[in-house]
């Protein structure tokens, strides 16, 4: 089973996930068979990071720790945190056919190349929780974002303090570390991000297994989304977990779906479906 780092959030819903890219991009997924994540710390938003980290401070604030053994080793969560956090995610969005988010994501903006990806949130759970090469590199299932502190019942100060005292500095180091990458500024909140959570670095079980690539000096780990090549339906509801893909504002509905006949058809599954953005995007 992957860990869970929402406290128990339900994950129920939503059934689909989009993930806005450009059609270079959709190519390199479909003939990978995988999607790449990114380093937390080398994210389109620099600020989220210590976002999360000014957040924290204020909690420890408010709860009230006054300077004793227990305040310095909160300054020591902090520290270790502004130091050790880490790990990659894969972004992916509940918002559906959002022009801020083609904008953003899609590449839109004076091209026409921009797609999006609707995948099943059941198969990334079969992937995430089956998929040997997903569990060794340790992937989350579907994770939502939140866009404000209010559930972190756990970093209540008494939990904190009893931790602290019985000498579980990292557990709560651990513990934080997962909060910070599934938060962000409110700003963001029409995003309806979600994210697929991989903790650590590189390691030299990663190098043995071929389970990162190397993109423009960063090491990114590889999300399989099949469990056989030749076989991209195996276990899933939807080959390579891929319910729908879109052809953004200005993107060639018939490029896409020409791309997409192909590519499925050599492994003698049906493509899925095919639509056009509704919005009006000049």
């Amino acid at each position: 089973m992957a860990p869970d780092f929402t406290g128990g959030i339900d994950l129920s819903e939503p059934s689909e996930l989009w993930h806005y890219t450009t059609f270079d991009s959709l190519t390199a997924i479909l003939q990978s068979q995988s999607l790449l994540a990114t380093d937390f710390r080398a994210l389109n938003d620099t600020q989220e990071f210590k976002y999360g980290i000014n957040v924290l401070k204020e909690i420890f604030a408010r709860e009230g720790f006054a300077p004793s053994d227990h305040f310095e080793k909160v300054e020591d969560v902090l520290s270790d945190l502004e130091t050790r956090c880490n790990g990659q995610i894969i972004s992916l969005s509940e918002a559906r056919d959002s022009l801020s988010m083609w904008r953003g994501y899609g590449g839109a903006v004076g091209g026409n190349q921009a797609v999006a990806i609707v995948f099943n949130v059941e198969d990334l759970k079969t992937l995430a929780q089956e998929h040997l090469e997903n569990k060794l590199s340790h992937f989350s299932d579907p994770q939502r974002v939140r866009y404000d502190a209010s559930f972190l019942p756990q970093l209540n100060g008494t939990d904190v303090r009893t931790k602290l005292a019985e000498g579980g500095h990292m557990s709560v180091v651990c513990q934080v570390d997962d909060w910070i990458k599934l938060s962000k500024n409110d700003a963001f909140r029409e995003e309806k991000e979600y994210r697929l959570l991989c903790r650590g670095g590189i390691v030299s079980i990663d190098r043995f297994r071929q389970s990162y690539q190397v993109v423009n000096g960063e090491f990114r780990k590889i999300f399989r989304l099949s469990f056989d090549d030749e076989k991209i339906f195996m276990k899933l509801k939807k080959p390579l977990a891929i319910k729908e893909l879109w052809a953004g504002p200005k993107m060639n509905f018939d490029k896409l779906e020409r791309y997409a006949e192909n590519y499925f058809f050599q492994f003698g599954c049906g493509r899925p479906d095919i639509k056009q953005s509704r919005i009006p995007f000049i």
